[in-house]
C-alpha cells in the first residue's frame, strides 16, 4: 500500500524567476481590469448618453434610408423625423 502524502508528490517550480515573472504579469492584468472597471463606473455619466445617441442614430439612419427609397421622405424630413 502506498502511503505517500500529496505534499511529497508535488513538484517544485522549475525556476523561481519564471514564477515571479508570471505572477507579475497576472498582477498587472488584474490591476488593469480593476482600473478599467473603475473608469467605466466613473465615466457612466458621459458614456451612457453617447452610447444611447449612437444606437438611436443608427436606428433612425435605417429608417431614413428606407423612407428615402420610397420617395415619401420630404414631409418627414421637413418635420425633422428622419
Amino acid at each position: 500500500m502506498d502511503t505517500q502524502s500529496p505534499v511529497e508528490e508535488s513538484r517544485p517550480v522549475r525556476s523561481v524567476a519564471s514564477f515571479w515573472r508570471i505572477a507579475a504579469q497576472a498582477a498587472t492584468v488584474g490591476i488593469f481590469l480593476l482600473l478599467f472597471g473603475a473608469f467605466l463606473d466613473l465615466a457612466r455619466a458621459l458614456l451612457l448618453p453617447v452610447t444611447a445617441a449612437f444606437v438611436i442614430g443608427t436606428m433612425l439612419d435605417q429608417v431614413h434610408d428606407r423612407v428615402g427609397d420610397r420617395r415619401i421622405g420630404g414631409a418627414l424630413q421637413q418635420k425633422g423625423l428622419c
